[in-house]
């Protein structure tokens, strides 16, 4: 009988490490999953690829407003000398729409 408690409590000591054991195995596994993540720079590289792709569009759209502004510059300037040339000695009318800028 004393075998047998022995063997009982052999057997129930078994079972918790066992249990204990697996529990541990987790948290390591936890531990080696927060741990990578914390050292993996692939968001970091994502996050400065975007920002240089934004820096490039930037770039683009200012070089494209720059574009657009100078055309519309000459198409003011145009229309202001044919309105010159055409109002030579003609009297000037009040509704006519003024293309000046503010710059």
């Amino acid at each position: 009988s004393k075998n047998k408690e022995s063997s009982n409590c052999v057997s129930q000591l078994t079972n918790e490490l066992a249990t204990v054991t697996e529990k541990l195995n987790e948290v390591k596994k936890l531990m080696d999953s927060k741990g990578s993540s914390m050292t993996d720079t692939a968001p970091l590289i994502q996050i400065k690829t975007a920002l240089q792709n934004l820096k490039a569009e930037i770039k683009t759209f200012d070089l494209r407003i720059g574009v657009v502004s100078h055309t519309l510059v000459q198409a003011k300037r145009l229309e202001a000398s044919a309105n010159d040339a055409t109002s030579d000695g003609e009297e000037d009318d009040d509704d006519d729409i003024s293309f000046e800028s503010d710059d």
